[in-house]
């Protein structure tokens, strides 16, 4: 489900210096697409290799009656998509009912459930192709020890050369909650294993705090849709500009760039 409220995140504030950059980065973005209307989640997309989603979405809306006008459009399935256009596009009606059609296409719940087992599907796939072994499905429990502290569960506990990883996977396009992700690193380390979050993305300063706890991180990049939708992937991306994709399999070379980080696990414990 999309919405058009940016999430809240507490972080130390950003800086003048900082959000001036992403504003007259937005400007001149705008301006060399003055004739395409743009939904808030594609143009934290676009930019999130420089800047954090929720600073992008708060200059956005910063924006609006200097720069840019704004439309907020319920979806048919809850919740709203807020497009943006350049104050000089005079025609952005179809555009907005054009994309509104396809975020309603993926938001409707039974296509987001599908996303969430996709995901899933693929990650299991693939650690396993890789040698690592599941003790563990959608559990609190290890052993003897069984997390109590709330009704949060890992969705794998994966295990390898004597290391084991609880695993989260999160297969959307926006950042996971950031209080789901405190929970599930407190949850690894009550049962002593490595948190380790497969995700699209995540800001760099969540990965700095996971590092700093002894976690690991596989950034996926693209959403990953179901293979019987790969027409509708294409759709997606080249209408929306999204990081969508409809693989058959996780690529080695993703896998690899985890198997690096491994490794070091496994020398650190010897």
């Amino acid at each position: 489900m999309e919405e058009y409220e940016p999430d809240i995140y507490e972080y130390e504030p950003i800086s003048d210096e900082y959000e001036n950059e992403v504003i007259e980065k937005l400007i001149e973005f705008f301006k060399k697409n003055n004739d395409t209307v743009f939904y808030s989640k594609q143009v934290e997309i676009i930019f999130e290799r420089k800047y954090y989603h929720w600073v992008t979405s708060r200059a956005l809306r910063g924006l609006v009656d200097i720069e840019l006008k704004s439309e907020i459009k319920k979806l048919d399935f809850g919740g709203a998509a807020r497009f943006y256009w350049h104050k000089s596009n005079r025609y952005y009606k179809r555009d907005i009912n054009k994309k509104a059609a396809i975020i309603n296409s993926f938001s409707e719940a039974n296509f987001v459930a599908a996303l969430g087992q996709t995901g899933e599907l693929l990650v299991g796939e693939g650690f396993s192709r890789f040698g690592f072994r599941t003790i563990g499905r959608d559990t609190k429990k290890l052993e003897q020890k069984e997390w109590k502290k709330s009704n949060h569960n890992l969705d794998f506990i994966f295990e390898r050369d004597s290391v084991r990883y609880g695993v989260e996977v999160k297969n959307t396009l926006g950042y996971m909650d950031k209080k789901e992700f405190d929970i599930k690193i407190e949850l690894c380390e009550y049962l002593e294993i490595y948190p380790l979050f497969v995700v699209r993305m995540i800001p760099s300063q969540w990965m700095y705090e996971l590092k700093q706890k002894g976690g690991v991180f596989l950034i996926i990049e693209y959403q990953l849709y179901p293979l019987s939708h790969k027409k509708f992937a294409s759709e997606v991306r080249d209408e929306l500009r999204l990081k969508v994709d409809a693989p058959k399999s996780l690529k080695d070379g993703t896998l690899q760039r985890f198997m690096k980080v491994h490794e070091a696990k496994v020398r650190e414990l010897k």
